[in-house]
């Protein structure tokens, strides 16, 4: 017993527990600019382009904005952001060739097809262009893995293009075709009232570019624009000799920034994001 008195463990009782509880976590999980948050994409929508590298298909051109379609429950699913408003797709021979499986029967798209994309919600933007949906369809490859992530909260430069530089196209609808034939993301004036200046609110169009905020729904707003920019070419780069199809800003883009070069526009608009 006398060697149980040596040190202070002898003297402090020990507490005991009526009662065993696991253990709580922190409930910390990550920054918002970019969440960890897995997502996959939905294996019915259109094709947008193919990147020649791997010949693949691209589905969602990075910086688009994105939504979750709600329809899907098996697992967080992206669609291009709508604006709040439903949406129509056509499939073409270009989504037959690729295998896309129709919205409508599970099977097959057919060209002419068209199915609907329901009012969705804005959650961010795609940060690197997202692959086509082809898991399972080989044994030994897939293009991209599935969990996906995406960008909030960050400063993006898009290119823009103000309703002259788009092109007058005399109406709302014919200007949504003309921005949703350019790849990638870009902001730009849907109609002549809309051209963006330092200040105003953003949101997303029915494709995922981003337009000035009609002011109908505070859940649509994404963002805000910083500043216009069209002071090009800078720091001489009109000078710079760069060979062709280089892709560096220089005599082969004219002194425009990349991203400017490759969708034609000369303006470009600075925006946060606060989705």
């Amino acid at each position: 017993m006398a060697s149980e008195q040596i040190g202070t463990s002898a003297q402090k009782p020990v507490r005991t527990y009526g009662h065993v509880q696991r253990t709580r976590p922190n409930v910390e999980v990550g920054p918002t600019p970019r969440p960890p948050a897995s997502y996959t994409v939905a294996t019915y929508l259109p094709v947008v382009f193919m990147d020649l590298t791997n010949e693949d298909w691209i589905v969602i051109p990075k910086g688009t904005v994105v939504s979750i379609d709600t329809s899907i429950t098996t697992a967080p699913t992206l669609v291009p952001c709508n604006g709040g408003t439903g949406a129509t797709d056509t499939y073409t021979i270009n989504d037959l060739n690729a295998g896309v499986l129709s919205k409508n029967t599970s099977a097959l798209c057919q060209p002419g097809e068209t199915y609907s994309r329901a009012a969705n919600k804005p959650l961010g933007i795609t940060p690197v262009d997202i692959y086509q949906n082809i898991h399972g369809r080989y044994l030994n490859y897939q293009a991209q893995g599935k969990g996906l992530g995406i960008v909030r909260q960050v400063v993006v430069d898009v290119p823009y293009f103000d309703w002259t530089a788009l092109g007058e196209p005399g109406s709302e609808a014919a200007a949504i075709v003309l921005a949703k034939s350019k790849v990638g993301q870009l902001a730009y004036a849907q109609t002549e009232a809309g051209n963006l200046v330092g200040g105003d609110s953003i949101m997303s169009d029915a494709n995922g570019k981003l337009i000035k905020w009609d002011e109908s729904s505070v859940m649509q707003k994404i963002g805000q624009v910083l500043y216009i920019d069209a002071d090009f070419p800078k720091d001489m780069l009109d000078k710079v000799l760069t060979y062709p199809f280089s892709e560096m800003p220089g005599s082969e883009t004219g002194g425009m920034p990349g991203n400017l070069a490759a969708v034609g526009a000369v303006k470009l608009a600075r925006i946060a994001l606060n989705v």
